[in-house]
């Protein structure tokens, strides 16, 4: 793949106190939609690891949101989850 190459990393975000996500279903929290990220997982504030979240996973203040994308998505994502 030359010159389509599209450059993936993987990246933890975290959602704060004032994030418009808390409260909202993965499903309804509209990561995708908005910033082109794939969640992967989710650590909550208890560390227990949450891998490949269904889609009524509910989001909360202090999550660990553990995501694919490009850098520009992950940076959408990270302002999602301010």
């Amino acid at each position: 793949m030359h010159g389509d190459e599209v450059s993936l990393a993987l990246d933890e975000v975290h959602v704060r106190v004032t994030s418009p996500l808390i409260g909202k279903t993965l499903a309804d929290s509209g990561i995708r939609q908005q910033s082109g990220a794939v969640i992967v997982a989710i650590k909550p504030l208890d560390g227990k690891l949450n891998s490949n979240p269904a889609p009524d996973t509910l989001l909360a203040v202090g999550d660990t949101l553990i995501a694919l994308g490009t850098v520009q998505q992950l940076k959408d994502l990270d302002a999602l989850a301010r």
